[in-house]
């Protein structure tokens, strides 16, 4: 129907306005048929065959775009298409598309209004999420946050205030355990309208006050126009005119420039959706003018894009500023305009747009349009259960009547009204109870992170306190002057339990001393070996030179000493050799095994040759991505335990690799004496020596050496032994680092 059609009043004299009207009302309310819900199903097996014929060879996001074209205009069979979408993903058990085919079903029902058929549907693709951890977590998480909004934002939409709060706040953990921004970002600002809505406005503002830092951070000027613009909304609502003001012409300014630049749809919706917010603020400051002029901007973005239902909107929002200014003839033709978006508009806009010009023909004492507009405002909200609309048409129906002298459909109407208003005390009363709950919620939450971080406080102070402790009696022996160090960390200690929300930056400083503690074990051992070389030196002149003057006692108590200072700088030797593998980095470099194992042999010919020991080894072996010195002070550590923890028998030594699926697998055998069952767990432990009796020299470093390098390369080290039989060492270095 063109405008010309429905409206020809503006081209008649106000005479015969009225009667056109009449008419178009009276069309109108036959125009509008309301979804039924019982009819949800109702397409027959013929329509149904023909739609499946119709998407045989149509993929599923296809079939879904054919789902929501006809949501509006034919609930049936968009439902229709996506259980046949449906259907296609469960035979090929595809759970990605299983999953959009039951939000996309839940968007259907939010759509026609149908919030628990919704929120069914988007429970039932809560569950695939949870399914499609199997495939991909980082999939399964970004589908549950989205599907955990749409849970939230249904449920708000009824007034499971309780329900919202919670499915935003699990959308919360999930977005911060990812680290996904703009989830974390969009969630905040949800709960804050949220919060909003039930007009807990500090509340609200918290949140969007961080949604707004997290926009600002990531420089998205499309989440900080909107951040700023509900900002301004809520300071309305508090009566901060102020406030608001300033924060919507922060939107505007941001939106104008984002316009400016892109041009992209939604930067128009959101600039033009913000205009009109400037303009309730200007209206509720008293500054008409200045509403009508961001109405009106708003207006011109709208019908650049045309978006014809939210053309209407503006166009009733203009209405509205008329009316204040009771130019009530112009505010008319603003309604009429509306009335050329009627097939655009939502059904509540509708029944909006039809209860205010009831209004406003009323205040014109047109009482026959007056009465046919609250009739329409009346059967839109009674089809889609607006009941605060309908209370209201009913009364001024009432009142309209009663003065016709139509008392028996006065009656009527108020008994509907008074039925109506009990039933909205009631639910405001839920309503009410609702909010408490979701207040109550929100601060046991923040007392339970509270809880939270201060028992994450204590836990760490604990495990400070256990590495303080082990490093003071790993160093005490050795480094005499490690004493200032843990001096220094005491007092950091006492700073941390003093200042609980500086414990990050505690945590660092004792990364630095640990790196210190390395440092200082490298200084010790290093510097340590010259005095005890000195020492050893003089010990052999004294006994050189003053042996024949010392008695057996003296003797034997000098060789004692010799013995002591020989294990020690041993000791120093070995640590030194720990101290530079803990610093040192993993090597890209090329390393043939067989190469090593040739040099480590001829570094122990000595050991070798007395012992009368055999090294067997392939000619030819799988390359290593490897430090060649790494690699050969893991063949020197562990061919050297294989040669020295042998008895009776010479030594036999056998080395083998071969590739394993995505690793390179090393063996080395002997036949020594074995390992014993009780010690299998210390023999990677520092200064763990097995062999208590010492029929064998060593400090138990070498193993600890082995193990930090194979972890190095994100490898594994381990053995099989039998007693007196001997001990296979097993080392798998993974492809990459081959």
């Amino acid at each position: 129907m063109s405008n010309a059609q429905v409206f020809p009043t503006r081209f008649i004299s106000k005479c015969c306005l009225s009667v056109t009207i009449l008419w178009i009302f009276a069309f109108s309310l036959h125009a509008q048929t309301p979804f039924n819900e019982t009819q949800i199903h109702a397409l027959s097996p013929d329509v149904l065959r023909e739609l499946e014929k119709e998407t045989v060879n149509k993929s599923n996001f296809d079939i879904l775009g054919l789902a929501n074209s006809n949501s509006f205009q034919d609930l049936p069979k968009a439902i229709a298409y996506v259980e046949i979408a449906l259907k296609k993903a469960q035979k090929k058990n595809n759970l990605r598309d299983i999953f959009e085919s039951r939000r996309d079903l839940g968007f259907i029902y939010e759509d026609n209004i149908l919030f628990k058929e919704a929120l069914i549907a988007y429970q039932q693709a809560a569950v695939t999420a949870e399914m499609m951890v199997k495939i991909s977590p980082f999939a399964a998480d970004s589908a549950k946050m989205t599907i955990f909004t749409d849970i939230a934002l249904t449920n708000k939409k009824i007034g499971n205030y309780h329900e919202s709060y919670k499915f935003h706040n699990r959308t919360l953990e999930l977005a911060e355990k990812v680290g996904d921004q703009q989830m974390i970002d969009d969630t905040y600002h949800n709960l804050g309208i949220l919060h909003q809505s039930v007009g807990d406005y500090d509340k609200a503002l918290d949140y969007l006050f961080k949604s707004l830092s997290i926009s600002e951070t990531r420089k998205d000027g499309f989440g900080m126009m909107i951040s700023h613009g509900d900002i301004g909304e809520t300071y309305l609502k508090t009566k901060n005119i102020e406030k608001a003001l300033m924060h919507i012409e922060k939107a505007e300014k941001i939106g104008m420039e984002r316009l400016r630049t892109s041009k992209r749809f939604a930067d128009s919706v959101q600039l033009a959706s913000e205009l009109n917010k400037f303009g309730l603020i200007l209206t509720t400051k008293g500054d008409f003018q200045g509403a009508l002029r961001k109405h009106e901007s708003a207006l011109g973005v709208y019908k650049s894009i045309h978006y014809k239902s939210y053309i209407a909107q503006t166009l009733i929002n203009i209405a509205d500023v008329y009316l204040q200014q009771k130019q009530i003839d112009v505010a008319e033709q603003k309604f009429l305009e509306c009335l050329e978006y009627e097939p655009s508009l939502l059904s509540k806009d509708i029944a909006i747009l039809y209860f205010k010009m009831g209004d406003l023909y009323q205040r014109q004492n047109k009482m026959p349009e007056s009465e046919l507009a609250f009739e329409k405002s009346l059967k839109v909200a009674q089809q889609y259960a607006y009941k605060e609309i309908a209370q209201k048409c009913n009364y001024q129906l009432f009142l309209l009547l009663l003065g016709k002298r139509q008392n028996r459909q006065a009656l009527m109407h108020l008994q509907a009204s008074n039925a109506l208003n009990d039933s909205l005390f009631n639910e405001e009363k839920i309503r009410r109870t609702a909010e408490m709950e979701l207040k109550f919620d929100a601060e046991k939450r923040e007392k339970d992170i509270r809880m939270l971080q201060l028992r994450e406080k204590e836990m760490r102070l604990r495990e400070n306190t256990f590495i303080l402790v082990s490093s003071v009696l790993a160093f005490a022996l050795v480094l005499g002057f490690m004493i200032y160090t843990i001096r220094l960390r005491g007092k950091n200690f006492q700073a941390l339990k003093a200042k609980n929300e500086e414990i990050q930056r505690q945590y660092q400083k004792l990364e630095e001393t640990n790196e210190l503690l390395r440092q200082f074990a490298y200084v010790a051992a290093h510097d340590l070996k010259e005095p005890l070389r000195s020492i050893g030196s003089y010990i052999s002149l004294i006994q050189i030179k003053y042996g024949k003057q010392l008695d057996g006692d003296a003797s034997k108590y000098m060789g004692f000493v010799n013995a002591g200072v020989k294990r020690m700088y041993s000791l120093l030797t070995d640590l030194l050799d720990f101290s530079r593998v803990l610093a040192q980095q993993p090597d890209a470099e090329i390393t043939r095994p067989e190469e090593v194992i040739a040099d480590v042999a001829a570094n122990l010919s000595s050991a070798i040759e007395d012992k009368n020991a055999t090294i067997l080894y392939p000619d030819k072996m799988p390359s290593l991505q490897m430090n060649r010195l790494h690699l050969t002070q893991l063949f020197q550590n562990l061919i050297g335990n294989a040669i020295k923890f042998t008895e009776d028998r010479p030594p036999i030594v056998t080395i083998k690799a071969g590739e394993e699926p995505g690793a390179i697998l090393l063996s080395i055998a002997d036949n020594g004496i074995g390992i014993k069952k009780e010690y299998e767990d210390k023999v990677f432990v520092l200064f763990q020596q097995l062999n208590k009796n010492n029929r064998f020299e060593g400090t138990g470093i070498g193993l600890t050496i082995c193990k930090n390098i194979v972890e190095k390369y994100n490898g594994k080290i381990w053995f099989d032994s039998a007693e007196n039989e001997g001990t296979t060492f097993y080392i798998r270095i993974p492809a990459q680092a081959a």
